[in-house]
């Protein structure tokens, strides 16, 4: 597990789903601006919820480096949330 924190700073939020919270985050060795959705664990409750969460950072990893999708940089854990940047 990594703490998003150690490379990462949260900013203000910038939305708000059934499952998550996104924020603007500043990747700390660069100054790059990205966005975090940070998922809690207790929203992972079923192994469907799980399964989801997996296929989603797949989908993610495969479409980065096309055009017009947005750059996965990373998935984070910790314990008590799930960050993709």
């Amino acid at each position: 597990m990594v703490d998003v924190t150690s490379l990462y700073t949260l900013d203000k939020e910038l939305g708000r789903g059934q499952f998550g919270v996104t924020y603007l985050c500043m990747e700390k060795s660069t100054g790059r601006k990205y966005t975090c959705k940070s998922v809690s664990k207790r929203k992972l409750v079923t192994k469907r919820d799980m399964e989801d969460m997996r296929r989603e950072v797949m989908i993610l990893q495969h479409l980065t480096g096309q055009p017009n999708i947005v750059e996965f940089k990373g998935a984070y854990e910790d314990k008590y949330s799930v960050h993709l940047v």
